[in-house]
């Protein structure tokens, strides 16, 4: 896969919300891509610029993930520490 790089951040975003509207069903799809335009609006272009759209999608998904079910007021926290060998 190619960086994002030299993308705009529109550009970026519809690309990753093509990928959105591709893999997963519709009402979530809708729901994801809403918080994918206000997460991504929040990023350095130059941290967008140097991802791929798959690695862009992944997070997206990963950061819906762990605030999907979150509570209000409730504080939520993921350690990640990947190892080239597991995790790629």
């Amino acid at each position: 896969m190619s960086l994002a790089d030299n993308g705009s951040r529109d550009g970026i975003i519809n690309q990753v919300i093509a990928q959105i509207q591709n893999k997963l069903p519709a009402e979530q799809a809708a729901l994801i891509s809403s918080f994918t335009i206000q997460f991504l609006n929040n990023v350095s272009i130059e941290d967008l610029q140097n991802r791929t759209i798959a690695d862009i999608f992944g997070a997206i998904l990963s950061h819906w993930d762990l605030i999907k079910n979150r509570k209000q007021e409730e504080c939520k926290l993921r350690v990640y520490n990947p190892h080239f060998e597991h995790n790629g």
